[in-house]
């Protein structure tokens, strides 16, 4: 009977746990606008086994830890830092050197610590679906936690593709003016060997058969399909980059 009490009494003040869960959906970074035709094919496959484990670690990250702490504000509250203020028994074990001295640490390092044994991120198998979930004795709080990191982990990955993008506009706005000096560089080479070797633009140097017959017409119809190469280049570069804007 005694035993049953002294267990009842024990258990009673054990602060209850409540866990609140977040899921993300993983989804490819890039856009078709915003990477080469070449790592297509490769992201879309290494998305499942590598991508998905390592926005995992991101969510673990510890700058991820410092926003999500400082906009919830832990350090206030005595769950995450106990040792800032030690109560009679901690500051007993210290007197007998069988605890670590509070001041050896900092509050954030005290927090981000407790911080992490509320947190687990893990991604459900063979799927793109990250779990975040999270364990408090505040019931709203473990709410806030979950919810929190779900929201700066998708603000960053918002940020990131912004960059992205901005980025491959950039990129794209330089092709276009280097594709375009690449017209105008073919169109000065064309008009230049019709002068010199009075040819005219009028029905076609082929007479419309694709064949020409002398060695002028074919460097002439060389030059030509060069030239329309670079227009259809610098047309695709161009839409492609008023898709991006």
């Amino acid at each position: 009977l005694i035993v049953a009490v002294a267990t009842y009494v024990a258990l009673g003040r054990i602060a209850p746990q409540y866990q609140s869960e977040a899921t993300i959906l993983i989804a490819p970074g890039e856009s078709d606008l915003t990477r080469t035709g070449q790592t297509a094919t490769a992201d879309a496959t290494a998305l499942d086994e590598q991508a998905v484990t390592s926005q995992v670690q991101l969510i673990r990250s510890r700058d991820l830890a410092v926003a999500v702490a400082n906009k919830l504000n832990l350090a206030a509250r005595p769950e995450f830092d106990p040792n800032a203020k030690p109560g009679p028994v901690t500051r007993l074990l210290l007197k007998l050197h069988l605890a670590r001295d509070p001041a050896a640490s900092t509050s954030e390092d005290r927090v981000l610590a407790k911080y992490y044994k509320g947190l687990s991120v893990y991604a459900v198998q063979n799927s793109r679906v990250i779990n975040v979930d999270f364990t408090s004795t505040d019931p709203q709080l473990a709410a806030d936690a979950a919810n929190a990191i779900a929201e700066e982990y998708l603000a960053r990955q918002s940020a990131a593709k912004r960059e992205s993008t901005a980025s491959a506009a950039g990129w794209l706005s330089g092709q276009v003016t280097e594709l375009r000096q690449k017209v105008e560089d073919a169109e000065a080479r064309v008009e230049t060997f019709r002068a010199k070797n009075d040819l005219f633009d009028t029905t076609g140097a082929s007479g419309g058969t694709g064949t020409p017959t002398t060695l002028p017409q074919q460097q002439l119809a060389d030059l030509n399909a060069e030239l329309s190469r670079v227009r259809a280049d610098a047309a695709a570069a161009e839409a492609k980059a008023a898709q991006i804007r």
